[in-house]
């Protein structure tokens, strides 16, 4: 029978008989099935259906238990991952039935025990893509985290629960331990904090209802600055017309959202800038960032908020230790961001905004600058632009102000910025306010008469 079949030539009897004890060991097997081309028309009555239908699944049955075994019998080498790089690409696979898996439980069940287990699972997600620069997937995993804060939405605020709250715990946890790999995944994190104090804020004010956006932050701004502007919390809008509805419902959300304004919440989110000191060149570039992006946010809400803007003038104090390269790139961010909110509609905006620039210009005056180096003249850059940009008979003022100040405290400390003084006192020539303009002239008066010989002559400039 197997003549000529193999180049002219038998068969070796070994395969042969090879092949005919496998066969008999394991039966060639057709797959049984009833069910044959035209069987719908012999089906006259549900009592034939319902056999048909116990046959059919019989032979699924039959086929997926063969599956099983045959997947059972096969045998795989598994190799052990026994390098750090291997994580990587292992993770690149994983990450996406993970964060499904994550997600799902997260939002489908209140059972504690689970939420804890999925939330520790994220937490080390982000940290495995945090220490290979994953961003996609470090994005998706924060962002996921942050939704489930339910802080993104003021809508979604009445809805917070335990499992919400935990979530908040871990994202203020990653911020602090991998706050260097973070990058552009701060701005979610520092959203999320500032729609937390936002709720803080109405957790407080929830028998008032309102909120003055200027005396919300005092931070020394004058009495003779108007601060009587009013606006309606966002969080009006979730509330029925119905006065006693409206009251029960407040103080249900009250307890609801007590949670997020624990000393615990609330310490852990000041240490997250305060630790902002502790950040790589590159970390906290992309930090100030996004703080100042989150800051600009708030400033043209509804209503207007200074929560970031005044965590921008924290967190330039504590970096003001830098070395001058990084803080150079620090400034480069933050001055832009207050020459935009120093020409704020709002004059309360506008007004802490100069009132905090003339601080951090006061202090970083005090430390002097180098020889040979131009510094001074990038920090007090921003004056001259408010002078130049904002047309507030106040701001350009209080602009003065600022400059003549600095003149009476710290001239012996002026090196490069004298160039923005002169400038400042230049537009002030051209207004039409005379107070500014008799303010710039005296101040210019001051420095020829009395600071010209002990400090250009000395100081070569």
């Amino acid at each position: 029978m197997n003549r000529g079949i193999n180049d002219s030539r038998d068969l070796p009897e070994e395969f042969l008989s090879k092949i005919y004890d496998e066969i008999k060991n394991e039966e060639i097997k057709l797959k049984v099935t009833s069910m044959k081309r035209g069987i719908k028309e012999t089906i006259t009555n549900d009592k034939q259906r319902e056999l048909l239908f116990t046959v059919q699944m019989g032979n699924v049955e039959s086929i997926a238990r063969d599956l099983m075994t045959s997947a059972g019998s096969m045998s795989e080498e598994f190799t052990i991952a026994k390098h750090l790089e291997h994580v990587g690409p292992m993770f690149q696979k994983a990450w996406s039935p993970c964060l499904a898996a994550f997600s799902v439980n997260l939002q489908d069940s209140d059972h504690i025990d689970l939420t804890n287990l999925c939330l520790t699972g994220i937490s080390y997600a982000i940290r495995i893509a945090c220490i290979f620069h994953m961003e996609l997937e470090r994005n998706a995993f924060i962002q996921a985290l942050s939704r489930f804060t339910l802080l993104m939405a003021t809508s979604q605020v009445i809805e917070i629960k335990a499992k919400n709250v935990e979530c908040l715990k871990i994202l203020i946890s990653v911020a602090q331990t991998d706050g260097n790999y973070l990058g552009e995944a701060w701005y979610d994190i520092l959203k999320c904090i500032s729609q937390l104090e936002l709720a803080q804020l109405f957790g407080v004010n929830v028998n008032k209802g309102k909120v003055s956006v200027s005396n919300h932050h005092q931070l020394g701004i004058p009495t003779n600055i108007s601060s009587s502007s009013t606006f309606s919390l966002p969080f009006d809008n979730i509330f029925n017309t119905d006065k006693g509805s409206s009251n029960r419902r407040l103080q249900t959300i009250h307890g609801q959202i007590h949670e997020t304004s624990s000393q615990n919440i609330v310490v852990s989110v000041d240490r997250i800038f305060a630790g902002s000191a502790r950040l790589d060149g590159d970390a906290i570039v992309a930090f100030v960032r996004s703080l100042c992006h989150v800051s600009m946010d708030e400033l043209y809400s509804t209503p207007p908020r200074m929560f970031s803007l005044l965590k921008v003038v924290e967190i330039s104090y504590y970096n003001m230790g830098r070395i001058r390269l990084t803080w150079s790139r620090i400034w480069e961010i933050v001055g832009d961001h207050f020459n935009k909110a120093a020409c704020h509609p709002l004059q309360d905006v506008s007004f802490f905004a100069v009132d905090s620039l003339r601080q951090l210009s006061m202090k970083f005056l005090e430390k002097g600058e180098f020889p040979n180096f131009r510094f001074q003249k990038e920090f007090l850059k921003p004056f001259e632009l408010i002078m130049k940009r904002n047309s507030s008979p106040t701001m350009r003022d209080m602009v003065v102000r600022c400059i003549t100040h600095f003149v009476d405290a710290q001239a012996k400390n002026i090196r490069s910025g004298w160039k923005n003084i002169f400038s400042v006192f230049q537009m002030a020539a051209t207004d039409t306010d005379m107070q500014i303009v008799e303010l710039a002239f005296q101040t210019c008066t001051l420095i020829v008469g009395m600071l010209f010989n002990s400090n250009f002559l000395f100081n070569g400039t």
